[in-house]
């Protein structure tokens, strides 16, 4: 008789296993984990940002697998910080964040996030992702900040948007606003 009702399959995800939703491999979710958070693998291409977005109840933390990624916390008058492979950081429910790969190296990382909702969300933009970006500050309690969008990509010389649906009108807004400035 097994001293455990598990297999090792139950148990062990090996490198590249989980389940793909919205560009993030999910790892472990909530329900796996008592309902506590989820473990997602993701990654960031160079030059790329993650849209500065704020969850309304749900604590975050990132860990860095491989590369450098610069984070701002709190907004334009936030903290800006860089995070070397290997870095934990916290990013604090309420607190506006986002980050990006100032670097010219896919940077891959893993996002624990309180909760289900945030999970919720990505399941929702995997399937269609103007629809999940628009009811995500209602349904998911996430509210991203477009507006922050054309600041960071000029100010660090980014290349490419990462985080929500960026086809709808709020979206093209932002594109056509990002390449005046960055010359396009």
């Amino acid at each position: 008789m097994s001293a455990t009702p598990y297999t090792t399959e139950d148990l062990r995800l090996l490198p590249g296993q989980g389940e793909e939703s919205a560009g993030m491999l999910i790892k472990l979710r909530a329900n796996e984990l008592g309902g506590a958070f989820s473990v997602m693998e993701a990654h960031i291409e160079p030059k790329q940002l993650l849209i500065p977005h704020t969850h309304d109840k749900e604590d975050q933390a990132v860990f860095i697998i491989e590369g450098d990624l610069v984070f701002e916390v709190g907004g334009e008058d936030g903290l800006v910080f860089e995070a070397p492979a290997g870095s934990y950081i916290r990013k604090p429910a309420g607190v506006a964040h986002g980050f990006w790969n100032k670097g010219e190296s896919t940077v891959r990382y893993i996002e624990l996030s309180a909760g289900e909702r945030f999970e919720e969300f990505v399941d929702d933009a995997d399937q269609e992702p103007l629809k999940a970006s628009i009811t995500a500050p209602i349904k998911h309690g996430v509210t991203f900040h477009f507006e922050d969008v054309p600041r960071l990509m000029r100010t660090h010389g980014l290349t490419s948007v990462r985080g929500a649906e960026l086809s709808g009108p709020v979206g093209q807004k932002v594109a056509e606003i990002a390449g005046k400035l960055l010359g396009g």
